[in-house]
């Protein structure tokens, strides 16, 4: 019996079983494509207050009212503690801590053109307004500048406080990062109610805390 040359058998397999090789099981995923490129820059977004903290405008009514205290052996002077809790060791240390009141408020929140920083002498009333900063609070102080020290008998209610911390002031002096980048405290400190308001980008009323 003669025997069949099976090559051309065996090669037809073979080039079927190349064929499905190449082309892969149905449904399979290539490989990814090259990445796009970037897309435009963004517009550049308003400036930031570099961690400031600025509360909201508070009454002494809102926290607790005026209450008796002696200040420097002087009795019946006025004082009102107010809660901050972004105040910190560090913040006391480094930072620089501002606060104003309001004068002649025509209601809680209300617009008026007398803010004055802390402290701050009341010319003709014979007392001064002034804080004094504590881990996490500010007690708010009303004392008499009579000599030999007259007592304090009362304050309004209806004046309203606010405080700004700005930290950043390392050990050169001055602030380091953000809008207030070279500012020294002293710098902070003498710039006007609103001029601190337009470098930080704080708003008239509300509170980031």
């Amino acid at each position: 019996m003669k025997s069949r040359n099976l090559f051309p058998f065996f090669f037809a397999i073979a080039a079927i079983f190349l064929a499905c090789q190449k082309e892969g099981p149905a449904g399979a995923v290539g490989p990814a494509g090259p990445v796009g490129p970037a897309g435009p820059t963004g517009p550049t977004g308003p400036a930031g207050s570099a961690n400031v903290v600025y509360s909201a405008w508070f009454t002494p009514a809102q926290n607790g009212g005026w209450v008796d205290t002696s200040i420097n052996g002087v009795a019946s002077q006025k004082k009102f503690n107010k809660s901050a809790p972004g105040l910190t060791l560090n913040i006391l240390n480094t930072g620089v801590i501002l606060s104003y009141v309001k004068l002649n408020p025509d209601g809680a929140g209300g617009a008026t053109t007398s803010i004055r920083q802390l402290p701050y002498l009341n010319p003709g009333a014979a007392n001064a307004f002034f804080a004094m900063n504590y881990i996490g609070s500010i007690t708010m102080a009303n004392v008499s500048t009579a000599s030999p020290g007259v007592a304090v008998s009362s304050s309004s209610t209806a004046l309203e406080f606010r405080y700004i911390i700005i930290p950043g002031v390392v050990a050169g002096g001055r602030m380091t990062q953000g809008p207030g980048t070279g500012y020294t405290r002293d710098e902070l400190r003498a710039l006007t109610y609103e001029q601190l308001q337009a470098l930080f980008n704080i708003p008239e009323n509300g509170s980031n805390e």
